[in-house]
């Protein structure tokens, strides 16, 4: 299954990329978002600058709520840092 939605604040691609190393991959120069791999469940999101968010394999809806849910508060701590720069 495949998810999308809008967090509707911009996102720091740059932060969430230096303080999540070992789940995320950015190169901006080959493709605008983030890829954050998961493990479980065992999704990938792609996160864009401007919030949106795109969810690739779940294996149900349930995979999509559970992972979007433990990925939010991530992506809402990149909002302080994007004021604070």
């Amino acid at each position: 299954m495949v998810g999308s939605c809008s967090v509707r604040f911009p996102i720091n691609l740059e932060y969430l990329h230096r303080t999540h190393p070992h789940v995320t991959t950015y190169e901006p120069e080959m493709f605008p978002g983030l890829h954050y791999r998961m493990v479980v469940p065992k999704v990938t999101f792609a996160i864009f600058k401007s919030g949106k968010v795109i969810i690739t394999g779940a294996k149900n809806k349930m995979d999509i709520d559970n992972a979007f849910n433990q990925v939010y508060p991530i992506l809402k701590s990149s909002i302080k840092i994007t004021e604070i720069l």
